[in-house]
């Protein structure tokens, strides 16, 4: 429970968020921080009896928004409370009705399951943003030398015949700005005549 907050600290001192991610993973974090201990707090209330419903919003909310090790903390959090709880048999998992080592059990099941299903959700959002990332610097790295070759870029859509290009294949081919061709009928008359009988046959495939 305490090894990937570690980790993630660390990863945190090595690349510092930016300070929109900073605020909003500090308050979300401190949000949850506050409901669950209200949840511990108040065991008749209607949460107690199922308190995912006021822990599990804000993790996800971590996990989408935030670098990594918020949500990681915020599992961590989560899983301290619920620790203190069954110890000093404070709200459900401080059941007296209940045999002590059932709710100790109980208390270590909840914990490992969360925090595996936070680290499986961490590692899956942290895979998408490593390959936004690299995507994007391809982009970046393509829209280079197409800006130094003063190249465009256009686009057709197979299945539903549509033509889409950018500003500078427009101007390269004569099409107007205010009405670029849109289909492929429309653009025909900018394909060479030899090379009209494989656009039409990749066309009809």
């Amino acid at each position: 429970m305490a090894a990937p907050l570690v980790i993630g600290l660390d990863q945190l001192r090595r690349e510092p968020p930016s300070r929109r991610e900073l605020i909003e993973g500090v308050g979300v974090l401190a949000l949850l921080s506050l409901a669950r201990i209200y949840v511990m707090l108040h065991p008749s209330d209607w949460f107690s009896f199922n308190p995912a419903i006021v822990v599990l919003p804000p993790l996800v909310w971590l996990v989408v928004r935030c670098p990594p090790v918020f949500a990681i903390a915020g599992a961590f959090v989560t899983s301290i409370l619920i620790f203190y709880e069954t110890t000093y048999g404070i709200g459900r998992y401080g059941d007296a009705a209940v045999v002590i080592m059932e709710r100790v059990k109980g208390a270590q099941a909840i914990v490992a399951i969360g925090t595996i299903f936070i680290l499986v959700l961490v590692a899956l959002f942290a895979e998408r943003r490593r390959s936004e990332a690299k995507l994007k610097q391809s982009n970046n790295r393509l829209q280079l030398a197409l800006d130094c070759a003063e190249l465009g870029t256009w686009s057709l859509h197979l299945n539903t015949g549509r033509f889409e290009n950018d500003v500078r294949d427009r101007r390269i081919h004569g099409h107007g700005q205010e009405a670029p061709p849109r289909t492929l009928a429309e653009m025909r008359s900018q394909v060479h005549p030899d090379d009209l009988a494989k656009l039409d046959a990749a066309g009809a495939c």
